[in-house]
């Protein structure tokens, strides 16, 4: 049978106060009921919660797992929501037309704060291994219609300088980096590619794979997932 618990919400920026919850309710539960009580967009925000020294991380886990009473003070942080994760698979797409222009696969959603990072990968990037060299995958920082910051992430694949093959390494841009330096709340990025024209040329991508971190978050589970998939 459920317990009725009542707990104590400490925060920096806000008064104490109580809230009333079911030990069976799940941490995720109870991030919901604060942020309605609180009135913030679970979009823009991520609340960290912590008894004594443990966080409160997993939000599938019941509140009774981390052995909590009525009365019992709980810290809560609020910070920048969890990272966006943007998926592409790109399934030997030909292009029989005769334009090059770059092709949007996955887009985020608009930013809501700073960004701390982002981590590219891809499992398998390639073209139709022979004949002229095109494909190339890009990483666009957008506001509006308006594009900041354009990364070609590799190169062109089997074009001059590329020496990864079918399997690039994983890449981490920071601050230092002008396509996280220049992001501002309200922009947004979009994975681009580009395939040659007229018929002989393909691009095949799988588990390409964009994640975008906020800074001064300590949230790892996405706020948001975007999942593209081209089929020939």
């Amino acid at each position: 049978m459920a317990v009725p618990l009542t707990l104590s919400i400490c925060s920096l920026t806000n008064p104490t106060f109580d809230v009333g919850v079911l030990d069976t309710n799940t941490v995720s539960d109870l991030r919901q009921t604060l942020f309605g009580r609180l009135g913030l967009d679970p979009m823009k925000w991520h609340l960290k919660l912590t008894y004594g020294n443990t966080v409160l991380e997993d939000p599938s886990a019941m509140l009774s797992a981390y052995n909590l009473e009525t009365g019992c003070s709980l810290t809560m942080v609020k910070e920048s929501p969890g990272p966006n994760v943007l998926r592409a698979t790109i399934n030997d797409y030909q292009n029989h037309t005769d334009s090059s222009h770059l092709r949007t696969a996955a887009r985020s959603k608009e930013l809501v704060g700073p960004v701390s990072n982002i981590e590219v990968s891809a499992r398998t990037f390639r073209d139709q291994e022979d004949g002229n060299a095109k494909s190339k995958l890009f990483l666009t920082l957008m506001d509006g219609e308006k594009v900041l910051v354009r990364k070609n992430l590799y190169g062109t694949y089997r074009g001059k300088g590329y020496t990864y093959g079918r399997h690039p390494p994983a890449k981490c841009f920071t601050e230092s980096d002008e396509i996280v330096s220049q992001a501002e709340p309200g922009c947004f990025y979009q994975m681009e590619y580009e395939v040659g024209h007229g018929g002989g040329h393909r691009i095949i991508v799988d588990d390409w794979v964009v994640k975008i971190s906020y800074l001064s978050s300590s949230c790892t589970e996405p706020s948001d997932v975007v999942n593209f998939l081209l089929r020939s």
